[in-house]
């Protein structure tokens, strides 16, 4: 039941993130100030993500290292700050409202789930954790004085290649939903902005699925192996 309930809510999550891309799409009028902000915002978040896979973490996870020194839940965040940077990107008030929203109630349930279950594998160690590091807002310090655990273990590979090219596909989303809004703000005929979004549309599933299938095809050599 608790793992139907997890698969149901990254399902949900995953819907959303594919609306809120349409949305800002759709009902976007940027300047090249929202442009400037919103890549700087979602650039913070793809950046976080990454530091928080390339210790090997995924959502609701816990690794004593990086970013997790700072704030319970990077991935979390770092998703956030991706979609929010989108939504300011595209200048579109409703659009960045409603989508916070969504994403907030979701990932906030999300939350609860993953909390519930680390805290039954770690006990005591977890509360202790939670009753310093912050869910969602990081702290100023490193919950660990050592410095060393910032960076231990980190993965660049790890992070881009072998996690499913998740990140690698933000990125890459990132780079054309921008293109997208760029040219929007070009003085070109409205037909040519809904050509650009379609055939960004399109690469972007083609890279991800060429990617998905690459990495089906290494999973299956490492359990032969």
């Amino acid at each position: 039941m608790e793992k139907a309930s997890s698969a149901l809510g990254t399902t949900v999550l995953g819907a959303i993130q594919i609306l809120i891309v349409i949305a800002v799409l759709l009902k976007s009028d940027p300047t090249m100030t929202s442009l400037a902000v919103g890549s700087g915002l979602a650039m913070a978040g793809v950046a976080l993500r990454i530091w928080a896979v390339g210790f090997g973490a995924k959502a609701g996870a816990f690794v004593l290292k990086g970013p997790y020194l700072f704030v319970r839940h990077p991935f979390f965040l770092g998703t956030v700050l991706f979609y929010m940077g989108i939504c300011f990107a595209g200048r579109s008030i409703w659009v960045t409202m409603g989508s916070l929203v969504f994403l907030v109630f979701i990932i906030g349930r999300n939350l609860e789930q993953s909390e519930t279950k680390i805290s039954k594998a770690l006990g005591l160690e977890y509360t202790n954790y939670q009753a310093t590091v912050p869910a969602f807002l990081p702290r100023l310090f490193p919950y660990s004085v050592d410095a060393k655990e910032l960076a231990a273990g980190f993965s660049l590979r790890k992070a881009l290649i072998k996690n499913g090219q998740g990140e690698l596909s933000l990125i890459i989303l990132l780079v054309l939903v921008l293109a997208s809004l760029y040219v929007s703000t070009l003085p070109i005929a409205y037909d040519w902005f809904e050509i650009v979004v379609v055939a960004a549309a399109m690469i972007f599933i083609l890279i991800r699925l060429i990617y998905f299938k690459k990495y089906r095809q290494q999973n299956r050599l490492q359990k032969v192996n």
